[in-house]
């Protein structure tokens, strides 16, 4: 469910899940104004969790929050994001994401999903066009 960066149910879920946020993301601080992809991931129409990015200039697309609520860390979200959605960011130009991996729970997981890490400690994944 696509929403705009300024949502006020996107601020007040931030809100609401800030504590465990930082246990994941312990440098996220959320500025709309800098978002440029904002989307809840739905479980039967529940909010299982919230995808924020920014763009750059080079095709990349910052991940800077891919946050799934507890009762919904099975995985199904990455794989809904990271695979499903390839070829939307791709039409969006985007040729590949970047994530920090802040906390080693996180880099874990960016690793089972894909990513690589790159040599200044980031991860990426680069989309390619399915044939």
């Amino acid at each position: 469910l696509e929403v705009r960066p300024d949502n006020q149910y996107l601020n007040k879920f931030l809100s609401f899940h800030q504590h465990e946020i930082q246990n994941f993301f312990p440098h996220f601080s959320y500025n709309s104004k800098e978002t440029d992809i904002s989307f809840f991931v739905l479980r039967n129409t529940t909010v299982a969790g919230l995808f924020l990015g920014q763009r750059n200039n080079d095709g990349a697309l910052r991940v800077t929050l891919d946050y799934v609520a507890p009762a919904f860390r099975d995985f199904k979200n990455g794989r809904f994001v990271y695979l499903h959605l390839n070829d939307k960011f791709i039409h969006q130009g985007i040729t590949k994401l970047v994530a920090d991996g802040s906390s080693a729970q996180h880099a874990k997981y960016l690793l089972s999903i894909g990513f690589t890490k790159a040599n200044d400690g980031s991860f990426e994944k680069k989309l390619y066009k399915k044939i």
